[in-house]
């Protein structure tokens, strides 16, 4: 059982002349707590890894090149950039990610984004996008994947190191591509063991699978560094900043299918909990501290995640009861900006109900965001393990369990086949990348 605390609200009913049950009004906001979530910097690309990269590409490239697989000297063209790093599949969060630093336009010791502002740091070559929030449980449970922002070549790849730095050491996992135009893009930090099956000179394609985003190398928390040049001369007369701006020195025109804002307030999400989230750094210093399922007596913390909190803007909270009628509501206005924060508030409800699904409810800057919730007279039962079928002579061997009414097949080492009502048989696996993969057998077993 959880530990109650309690929060008193000062509550005034509403009379209402049907049977509708009253909608308390909130006099107070509830307490609040939370804030800014600030993620470090640090030089993503130190010296010595930057001249070991160059010299690899510089030969990898020579040798692609002899093979006939990239053009010494590729025709000049427009390449446009998709977004590069998206929730993977199971991940329902409205959003992920936040942006911390863009590349240093200032030369000299001072600081400059391409929008004349300060969000960067001293050299920094690349674009870094951060997960957020609880960045350690989306890298573990792979919930955020980097994709190919352009199509391309691969021609380099990195793996094999450690991915839970917060701290500068060590090599980085990352995958470059080269573009039909000669430009080249960098992704690192990316996840031990995840990147792309696709070996150095195979292409790939606009959104297709690079890796899961982490924290190898020299890194603070999980995070995409990107970094784009012209061609395979790397410094900063070929650098490229894919954001247009008044201070983008490096290219007149952005490199951005669709250019975002250099602010764009969101939701990231909104979560219950069953005690104050803690961050941080690594995974076994991240407490989360998710729950859906409460009962009376125990408290109930509802928190919001923002990237891009914009001083100025509001957003409001909303609690709505099983049967959809509004609980509380409440807002607040931010007098701040920052590039993530979150804020929560705790409750305790009614002994007597209403029981059944509540949702709490965040709108900002026009878009609504909801997360159901339970809260029942008593605790459920646990529920049932079932034992796992074991099947087959493979070691080992593999098991069909019911998982939380899913079939659940573990040790499927070669995956698992599926025959349609047409008669069609698809043989479905999972690559090292954590991609499904389905395929159209020719013949369907006996």
């Amino acid at each position: 059982m959880k530990l109650p605390t309690t929060l008193f609200l000062f509550l005034a009913c509403c009379v209402f002349a049907n049977t509708q049950a009253p909608i308390p009004e909130l006099k107070n906001p509830p307490v609040e707590n939370g804030g800014e979530y600030i993620y470090r910097d640090e030089a993503c690309v130190p010296p010595a890894l930057r001249n070991q990269i160059v010299q690899m590409l510089t030969a990898n490239r020579a040798e692609l090149v002899e093979q006939g697989i990239l053009q010494e000297h590729p025709p000049r063209m427009i390449v446009s950039f998709e977004w590069p790093v998206v929730n993977a599949p199971g991940n329902h969060w409205n959003n992920s990610w936040g942006i911390s630093n863009f590349v240093d336009q200032d030369l000299t010791s001072g600081l400059e984004d391409y929008e004349c502002f300060a969000r960067t740091y001293d050299g920094h070559k690349g674009t870094d996008i951060f997960t957020w929030p609880y960045p350690w449980y989306l890298k573990d449970n792979d919930l955020v994947y980097v994709v190919a922002g352009a199509p391309g070549t691969i021609i380099a790849k990195h793996d094999g190191n450690e991915d839970d730095h917060c701290s500068c050491f060590g090599t980085w996992n990352a995958v470059y591509i080269e573009h039909a135009d000669g430009s080249i893009a960098w992704y690192g930090h990316l996840k031990l063991g995840s990147l792309t099956t696709k070996s150095v000179g195979e292409t790939v394609t606009t959104g297709e699978y690079l890796g899961v985003v982490a924290s190898s190398g020299c890194s603070t928390g999980p995070h995409l560094h990107l970094e784009v040049y012209d061609d395979d001369i790397y410094n900063y007369d070929h650098l490229i900043d894919p954001f247009s701006g008044p201070c983008n020195d490096f290219n007149a025109s952005s490199w951005w299918v669709d250019q975002l804002d250099y602010r764009e307030p969101k939701i990231n999400t909104i979560l219950t909990h069953d005690t104050p989230p803690v961050h941080g750094c690594p995974s076994p210093n991240e407490f989360p501290h998710f729950d859906d399922i409460f009962i009376p007596g125990e408290t109930i913390y509802t928190a919001a995640y923002f990237k891009d909190q914009l001083a100025g803007t509001t957003v409001n909270y909303e609690l709505l009861r099983p049967n959809g009628t509004s609980y509380t509501t409440w807002s607040k206005d931010f007098v701040n900006t920052y590039n993530a924060s979150w804020w929560y508030y705790f409750w305790t409800f009614p002994n007597d109900g209403p029981f059944g699904t509540w949702k709490f409810k965040a709108t900002y800057q026009g878009e609504t965001v909801e997360h159901p919730f339970q809260y029942l007279e008593e605790e459920p039962p646990p529920e049932e393990e079932v034992p796992g079928v074991g099947i087959g002579t493979s070691d080992p061997l593999t098991e069909l369990h019911l998982h939380d009414g899913a079939l659940y097949i573990d040790n499927a080492a070669k995956g698992i086949i599926l025959k349609g009502e047409n008669g069609s048989c698809y043989l479905l696996k999972v690559d090292t990348g954590g991609a499904l993969v389905a395929e159209l057998l020719d013949d369907c077993p006996e």
